[in-house]
């Protein structure tokens, strides 16, 4: 099921694309806001496959949500300005649609998403044998999967914590995460994969709704609420 995100601060530009998207096969809508920042603060207790968003709206506009939205999530912009088109795509938008929103465009859009997706989960995983040529300090050092403890995303990077210390490679955690077999990763937040068998007990977080990680080398991860119900049932009965 295709889990959608609308977000547009007219009531009615929303319902007309929940009334189409209705009529599609293998589509929910999950959420609605009115602004980014309200986008922003389901996207923490959500599981969102795609955002519909529109450009004009108060408190933060859809760029502006673009600019700070997690890596992970596609946006689809739904506008009555196409002069933005350009700046939404370098901000990586999986495609715009120019209102009025017509049901055959809106379906194509959808269905050339299901497609990216598919091919997003046909990746191969590697194998927990499979050595990564990786750098620490001058030196390099092939490291198995299976000796790495956690990822952490860092700006442009992902930092790789391994038994022989910290390094970085130049790559979206998103790209990462398409790699890693979940049978021995489990994914904590937008910033953070740790390794199943790294971690030692799991405690109540900080902020309502979130956990605490704590691993066996004494490291702390913090589990944002959008991950904690999915932690909670991963280590569950």
């Amino acid at each position: 099921m295709l889990k959608v995100l609308i977000v547009d601060d007219e009531n009615l530009a929303r319902e007309e694309l929940k009334r189409l998207l209705k009529q599609l096969q293998g589509v929910t809508v999950v959420g609605e806001a009115r602004t980014g920042q309200e986008a922003l603060a389901i996207l923490d207790t959500q599981d969102i496959d795609v955002v519909l968003l529109d450009i004009k709206m108060p408190d933060m506009d859809g760029l502006a949500f673009a600019r700070v939205a997690p890596e992970d999530i596609r946006m689809v912009f739904c506008t009555a300005y196409s002069e933005h088109a350009a700046e939404a795509f370098e901000l990586s938008a999986f495609d715009y649609i120019v209102k009025p929103v017509h049901s055959d465009r809106l379906e194509s859009v959808i269905n050339k998403l299901r497609l990216t997706m598919e091919k997003d989960s046909a990746h191969t995983l590697l194998p927990q044998e499979h050595g990564l040529l990786l750098k620490f300090g001058g030196d390099y050092k092939i490291v198995k999967i299976a000796d790495i403890i956690r990822f952490e995303s860092v700006g442009n990077h992902v930092a790789i914590y391994t038994a022989y210390g910290k390094t970085y490679l130049h790559m979206a955690l998103s790209k990462v995460e398409q790699k890693l077999d979940p049978k021995y990763f489990v994914k904590a937040s937008r910033s953070d994969i740790v390794r199943i068998s790294a971690i030692d007990r799991i405690e109540p977080g900080v902020a309502a709704g979130t956990l605490l990680m704590v691993l066996k080398n004494g490291d702390e991860v913090d589990v944002s609420r959008r991950q904690a119900a999915s932690i909670r049932q991963f280590f569950s009965w």
